[in-house]
């Protein structure tokens, strides 16, 4: 398990399980599963590249609980969370995916307040997380 800077514990991604269930789940034809290390490089390259209908996001969404990134959205690169400035997130999503229909977001409780603030902001968009912890 990984740190906060608190010393709290949150439990290690499961990312290539995941990347399988959705190449169960998802015909070949109607899926493009690309892995985005960094944000928001990689991660606004493959946007531009596939202009998304849906996009998915994987990170822990309880690892920042106070302060501006309260409720973010944290990738983990070399075994730290990087927190995702919510407002850059949305950004991000407004300027590099045009197409876009639908977020998941897919980590512990990022429902509130991360899916709420980008429902508010581009409320033409069905976003989906979680209100609860991930097991």
């Amino acid at each position: 398990p990984r740190r906060t800077r608190s010393g709290r514990t949150i439990t290690q991604l499961q990312l290539m399980n995941e990347i399988q269930e959705c190449c169960e789940a998802i015909p070949h034809m109607q899926r493009e599963i690309r892995p985005a290390a960094t944000f928001p490089d990689d991660v606004a390259h493959v946007a531009r590249e596939l202009s998304p209908r849906v996009i998915q996001f994987s990170g822990h969404g309880n690892a920042v609980r106070a302060g501006a990134y309260a409720g973010a959205l944290a990738f983990e690169r070399g075994g730290t969370l990087q927190p995702v400035p919510p407002d850059e997130l949305i950004r991000l999503l407004r300027e590099d995916c045009p197409d876009l229909q639908a977020v998941l977001l897919h980590g512990c409780h990022t429902l509130r307040p991360l899916g709420e603030l980008i429902h508010r902001e581009m409320p033409h968009l069905y976003v989906i997380g979680w209100d609860s912890l991930l097991e």
